[in-house]
């Protein structure tokens, strides 16, 4: 039950249609960063910054903005809330710059920009960067959830050695841009390196 309900939320936040109607958004791999499936359809919507932007870097369809101030998925999973920054330039108690500080939501403690992107995101590099997304060549045949349903990526993902995939040219050229999405992807990833204050040590 709870596998079935995490696939729902998967395919909600993979792909999803953009105001306008005329496309959709669709997740990159690995990322909290989405673009455009169809970049020439005429579209002119635009991703919204986070409330956090400037730590988390993150642009996000608007729908997904939720939790405490209406952050990104990436700060809901970090601290569920906007950040608080002073007005005041103080030294931070971590890099020891003079800097505008921000609160930390589990404690008393305040530190600036960089640090917090440090301490607790992780940095998956610049999105325009990234290879231009490539869909997987076939679509899923029926109704999710109802009798006769197919999705062939769902194969591919659990047999990929099948005949019938190797022997694919579309699936061969899917396969290329994967692999060389996936190694711009490790090298620019960066994980978090902490969930817990530096200071008191109070965690997430």
């Amino acid at each position: 039950m709870k596998l079935e309900f995490m696939k729902r939320i998967f395919l909600i936040y993979n792909k999803m249609k953009c105001d306008c109607g005329k496309t959709e958004w669709i997740s990159l791999p690995k990322t909290p960063f989405y673009t455009k499936k169809d970049t020439k359809s005429g579209c002119i919507c635009k991703l919204t910054k986070c409330p956090n932007y400037k730590i988390c870097k993150v642009r996000n369809p608007s729908c997904l903005l939720i939790g405490k101030g209406g952050v990104c998925l990436e700060c809901n999973l970090v601290f569920n809330q906007r950040f608080v920054k002073d007005t005041n330039i103080t030294k931070c108690l971590v890099c020891k710059k003079d800097k505008h500080l921000y609160q930390l939501p589990i404690c008393e403690h305040k530190l600036c920009r960089k640090c917090i992107q440090n301490i607790f995101y992780c940095d998956y590099g610049n999105p325009k960067d990234y290879p231009e997304y490539i869909e997987f060549p076939y679509k899923p045949i029926g109704k999710y959830g109802e009798k006769g349903y197919y999705n062939p990526e769902d194969d591919y993902e659990a047999n990929p050695y099948d005949e019938k995939w190797i022997n694919d040219e579309q699936i061969q050229i899917f396969e290329e841009w994967k692999n060389v999405y996936n190694e711009h992807v490790d090298s620019v990833y960066r994980p978090a390196n902490g969930k817990k204050c530096p200071f008191c040590r109070k965690k997430i």
